[in-house]
């Protein structure tokens, strides 16, 4: 009896340091705090855009695909802060009564490359569990690209901000899932509106969004 004890403790004893410098066992749900770590998110996903307090905000914007890229410094397993940008890809359509013939309908149509860049904030509700809550938020300033020469006004600044919330799944300790639902907004520092002619094209970067990817932590 006394040597059967005697050789479970040592199997205790064995296995003990593997388990701690290792990765969770199977069916093992929680993971210890890594410490600092140099990450990279790559997010694709849909982006549905939304014309809001816009002047002359007419026409259709068509849903489109969006990519993010994220680069976080964390100095922890639950916060991480660092740099952001995201760019979309939609279509505008609009019609207009011209002056003349006989106030005839045009159509205009303009492909439009739009996004922002900025700072970001990421915080992992409950790290130590294999799959947690995430919340990223992030402010910067919108850019837009537009096929055709309609008139627009979409340079120089336009602050931006959106959060995301979602959930990370870790892979292992150098990889994990992400899952985001996002919704952007923000202000232009200059507006305008077309009195004869298709309407100005508005700005495609803020709306809502669903993406999905993968991040590599490096430690530090």
């Amino acid at each position: 009896m006394r040597a059967m004890a005697a050789l479970a403790l040592a199997g205790v004893f064995a296995a003990w340091p593997a388990r701690a410098v290792g990765n969770p066992p199977v069916g093992d749900q929680r993971w210890g705090d890594e410490g600092p770590t140099l990450g990279l998110t790559l997010l694709g996903g849909l982006a549905v855009p939304l014309c809001r307090d816009q002047q002359g905000c007419s026409g259709s914007l068509a849903a489109g695909p969006s990519l993010e890229g994220v680069i976080l410094y964390a100095p922890d397993d639950a916060w991480s802060f660092g740099l952001v940008a995201e760019v979309r890809r939609g279509h505008w359509h609009d019609t207009y009564q011209g002056m003349v013939e006989g106030g005839k309908t045009y159509a205009v149509d303009s492909d439009l490359t739009s996004g922002f860049a900025g700072v970001a904030a990421r915080y992992v509700a409950l790290p130590a569990l294999r799959v947690a809550p995430v919340i990223q938020v992030a402010i910067g300033s919108g850019f837009q690209m537009q096929t055709g020469n309609n008139f627009h006004c979409t340079n120089g600044v336009m602050p931006t901000g959106q959060i995301a919330v979602g959930g990370r799944a870790r892979a292992s300790k150098l990889i994990s899932i992400f899952a985001l639902a996002s919704a952007s907004s923000g202000f232009k520092m200059s507006d305008c509106g077309v009195s004869d002619g298709p309407a100005a094209t508005p700005f495609a970067g803020w709306g809502l969004g669903l993406q999905a990817g993968a991040a590599v932590d490096v430690p530090l």
